[in-house]
């Protein structure tokens, strides 16, 4: 099934139950694929449109981060939620967030030959560290290093660079959201969120939060409050 054909040739998918298995079962990168082709069958009519549902129907059961992030978009994620019994924040904050990085938003990849540490910094960038060089390095070293496990580093390290960014810019649009509309959440939520995930701990230090009539940001050390001292968050006031 060919999901990159060009609309203006009158392509429209011909096999709506392939439409739906390539949905529900394709990789990460046949995923992407599917949501480009999805983007311009917007333009081939009826028959594009019931594509487009179909094709939606299988990404609704996908467990890919690509298939969440499209759904999320869509504004669909409490119903992707639902199905799986859970619900959309927990997605959000665990499988849509979780990177494998540990508190300090850092992780490493053994390769055999070496072991390489990858870094998050504050602007999302990545920086790898080879720990037996003792020396920065711009991508994963080949020389040395097992096959196997160069492949998976490799892998599990794209997705990383290629989400990582996506899933800041959702995180950044539904808090604006919940801004305007003055939405709250638990403090018990918002710990799990905001002060035990890396990624969204760099989110969270970028903003000032409202707890009752005290506000808080952030620092490297937890939440603190305007006058920079630490700030003990109240688990019976909402966020």
């Amino acid at each position: 099934l060919s999901v990159g054909s060009n609309p203006d040739e009158g392509y429209i998918p011909s096999l709506d139950g392939s439409v739906l298995a390539l949905g529900r079962f394709g990789t990460p990168a046949q995923i992407s694929k599917l949501i480009t082709g999805m983007r311009k069958w917007e333009k081939c009519g009826p028959a594009g449109r019931k594509s487009i549902i179909i094709a939606r129907g299988g990404l609704m059961l996908s467990d890919t981060r690509e298939a969440m992030m499209y759904i999320e978009k869509c504004g669909r994620l409490n119903d992707y939620a639902r199905i799986r019994g859970t619900d959309a924040d927990s997605i959000r904050d665990t499988v849509l967030a979780e990177f494998g990085l540990d508190e300090k938003g850092k992780k490493v990849y053994d390769l055999g030959g070496t072991q390489i540490e990858v870094s998050l910094a504050p602007d999302l960038t990545l920086a790898l560290l080879d720990t037996k060089a003792g020396k920065t390095v711009k991508s994963l070293p080949k020389k040395g290093a097992d096959p196997d496990l160069h492949a998976a580093a490799t892998k599990d390290l794209g997705d990383m660079k290629k989400n990582l960014k996506k899933v800041v810019k959702a995180r950044n649009d539904m808090l604006f959201h919940h801004f305007l509309t003055g939405q709250t959440r638990p403090a018990a939520g918002w710990k799990a969120s905001y002060l035990s995930n890396p990624v969204l701990n760099m989110v969270a230090r970028l903003l000032v939060w409202n707890q009752g009539k005290n506000t808080f940001t952030v620092g490297e050390n937890g939440p603190v409050d305007c006058c920079g001292n630490p700030y003990t968050i109240a688990n019976d006031v909402s966020i």
